[in-house]
């Protein structure tokens, strides 16, 4: 029996036992957890009850994730879809199959940066001098930054200023990363902090973190 015949058959029974299953979304970086039950499927679409939350990620990262406990593996493993369709009667998403993310990798929570709490990054050169790159998100251990195509390389050390709400860190980090983001490039900054730092850090995700579920209880009320 291959993967996907298991798939369907632990989609079956779901969807007989009318058991709901953790769906995992992400919105402005956080990921939401909430359970679904299977309306139907086929070998193409799977239909699952539809959530406010539930929408919301799907509306967000257009993708969804699921954890299938795979018999012959005795374990689980993550299945992703891409959502087709979202709504009140019910989310429709591809047929899930295994998948990787990093987001589910992560040792520390990212959160995207806001107007109301902004963030400004510099890359610092040798002589001094600062080019403002667009912060898209921050964790305790790093930042993702958007830039000219080529501006920064995989294993590259740079020096940064962190300019946050609650004040201003210079600090020594390498690429940890480099993914297309739209017409430019997202670089993945690895910072390196000590304890002072990593507690402005801290804090500034945990306001974020405030700020985003606050806005989760608004739209879904």
């Amino acid at each position: 029996m291959n993967v996907k015949e298991r798939i369907v058959n632990w989609l079956r029974e779901l969807k007989e036992k009318g058991v709901p299953t953790e769906v995992v979304g992400f919105y402005q970086e956080l990921p939401i957890r909430v359970k679904s039950k299977v309306l139907d499927f086929d070998d193409e679409f799977v239909q699952w009850e539809s959530e406010p939350k539930l929408c919301l990620a799907a509306a967000e990262g257009g993708k969804l994730f699921f954890n299938f406990f795979d018999p012959s593996y005795q374990e689980n493993r993550l299945l992703g879809a891409d959502v087709t369709y979202y709504g009140s009667s019910f989310v429709e998403t591809t047929f899930p199959l295994p998948s990787s993310d990093p987001r589910f990798r992560r040792q520390s929570v990212r959160v995207i940066t806001s107007n109301s709490l902004p963030v400004k990054l510099f890359l610092v050169g040798e002589e001094g001098e600062k080019r403002e790159l667009t912060v898209r998100d921050v964790s305790e251990g790093g930042v993702g930054a958007i830039g000219e195509d080529g501006l920064l390389k995989v294993g590259q050390p740079v020096k940064v200023e962190l300019v946050l709400p609650d004040g201003a860190l210079c600090l020594r980090g390498e690429v940890a990363s480099v993914e297309p983001y739209e017409d430019k490039e997202k670089f993945g900054i690895r910072l390196f902090v000590k304890e002072k730092e990593r507690k402005l850090l801290r804090n500034y995700v945990m306001a974020r973190q405030r700020e985003i579920l606050s806005k989760i209880r608004e739209i879904v009320g």
